[in-house]
């Protein structure tokens, strides 16, 4: 066990932010690590981490994991003192870093998180990894299995991806894994890249937009300069900074910044959980009844599935019939409500089994059209 004393470090903080699929919390204060093959727990209290994990393994993989060598204040520090919004969520997320993590997990990980959350991305890519990852023993006799690899995954078939939960996002992971084992993708040649670069390159891969590839500079090339708009950030860009973000003055390092915001942001949104539950439940109902009945309408939404982002067209598609649907309110709509049917009595308590996509509205509502076809 090695032990450290760290400002502007909190692994509760950095566990929820987004950035890493493969960390969870385990206990009152102690978390773990999964990064490619490597595995980690750590136990932190106010600003004392422990490390478990060989001297070896600190000094030459989880110091710059971690990304420890840099001072984070110095960010907080530099935000605008009458910007009270920014103010108030670089104080929230003030514990946040920004992970430096394998480039080739990263691009897998941000496929699969494409119009999904956080709970169901993670099980996702546990999924995968038991599949077609390694088995492994860390040096505390905990089992674990490490990401796959491209000649692992480029060697599944699509079925076998969609069975690991992944939906119609398993196409796109197996042609990327594809590219890169039979080389007509090179990782090395973007590592090397520009922000600007490595954004355009990974823009030519399939399934991956302008969010993702941001997300894939900023945790996977640690390029500080990206800054991935998803609903969150949109949302608050648009109540706070009406102007635009002022982008020129964090410059170098407004990806720290989006952490910040989206921290803030996810923190704050659960609030208002429960009523878009209700909205979206009931629009979904409405729309479902609507189409059983007109044949035109319900072959609309299923031409919806055939589409490059098939959630972003059904989204579209409901605003343009009338219902005021967006992509992550459904996501977390569904999401919540399993979450609260798990709670309750009626639900089967925390301990029910889970049916494939019951926590997925979206694939819920086509099941029933499909049904009914």
């Amino acid at each position: 066990m090695l032990t450290i004393e760290m400002d502007n470090f909190d692994l509760g903080q950095i566990c929820r932010s987004g950035q890493c699929f493969r960390m969870d919390q385990i206990g009152d204060d102690r978390y773990r690590v999964i990064a490619g093959d490597k595995y980690l727990e750590l136990t932190q209290e106010r600003g004392i981490v422990n490390f478990f994990c060989p001297e070896e393994d600190f000094i030459f993989f989880w110091i710059r994991y971690f990304d420890l060598d840099h001072d984070y204040n110095e960010y907080i520090q530099k935000i605008n003192p009458r910007d009270k919004y920014l103010t108030a969520a670089g104080e929230m997320g003030s514990g946040i870093r920004i992970l430096q993590q394998d480039l080739w997990e990263m691009i897998i990980s941000f496929l699969i998180s494409q119009q999904n959350n956080i709970t169901r991305i993670k099980k996702c890519i546990e999924n995968i990894s038991r599949e077609f990852g390694e088995k492994k023993e860390s040096s505390t006799g905990a089992e674990y299995y490490a990401f796959p690899t491209a000649q692992a995954l480029a060697s599944a078939t699509e079925e076998q991806l969609r069975e690991c939960n992944l939906g119609y996002r398993a196409k796109y992971v197996l042609d990327t894994a594809r590219k890169v084992f039979f080389g007509d993708i090179s990782l090395e040649s973007i590592y090397d890249m520009t922000y600007k670069n490595a954004r355009k390159e990974l823009l030519n891969l399939y399934g991956v937009g302008e969010k993702v590839a941001d997300c894939i500079c900023l945790f996977g090339l640690h390029q500080l300069d990206a800054f991935p708009i998803d609903t969150h950030i949109r949302q608050a860009l648009d109540a706070h900074y009406k102007r635009g973000f002022p982008n020129r003055r964090y410059k170098g390092f407004r990806g720290v910044m989006q952490q910040y915001i989206f921290y803030y942001e996810l923190t704050n949104s659960s609030k208002l959980v429960k009523n878009v539950i209700m909205e979206i439940g009931a629009m979904l109902d409405e729309l479902r009844e609507k189409a059983l009945k007109d044949r035109n309408i319900w072959q609309q939404l299923m031409d919806t599935r055939k589409e490059k982002q098939p959630l972003d067209a059904f989204c579209a598609k409901c605003r343009e019939l009338g219902y005021e649907i967006y992509e992550m309110d459904l996501i977390t709509a569904g999401e919540e409500f399993y979450a609260t049917m798990r709670r309750s009595t009626n639900g089967g308590g925390e301990n029910s089994p889970k049916l494939a996509g019951e926590d997925d509205f979206y694939e819920l509502f086509f099941a029933s059209l499909e049904q009914n076809k």
